[in-house]
């Protein structure tokens, strides 16, 4: 206990340089938008968990499938607001949905 293995002290040596040999080749806001989509997927999962119901596999499978639906049919006719109807109708579920208790 307390010894650190040559695993980790690869892993803590290397992880810092790499995140600064890639931060030196790539623009500040390059890197902002990857961070902006990261989120933005990370939000939309989350969504997706919720309206499934957490804990429940068919249910988020069902709730991906739907809520992509909404997102490309949302997307096609009015775009920019694709991504805020998944969280409506995360709203709207979330709402309604009776409560196991």
């Amino acid at each position: 206990m307390g010894r650190l293995s040559f695993g980790h002290m690869f892993y803590l040596g290397t992880g810092p340089s790499a995140v600064t040999l890639f931060s030196e080749h790539v623009s500040q806001s390059s890197l902002l938008a990857i961070l902006a989509v990261l989120v933005a997927g990370a939000l939309i999962s989350f969504a997706v968990v919720l309206v499934g119901g957490l804990g429940n596999i068919k249910g988020t499978f069902v709730s991906a499938f739907v809520l992509g639906l909404v997102m490309a049919i949302t997307g096609r006719y009015w775009g920019p607001a694709a991504e805020t109807m998944v969280f409506v109708v995360m709203g709207i579920v979330l709402i309604f949905k009776p409560v196991e208790v």
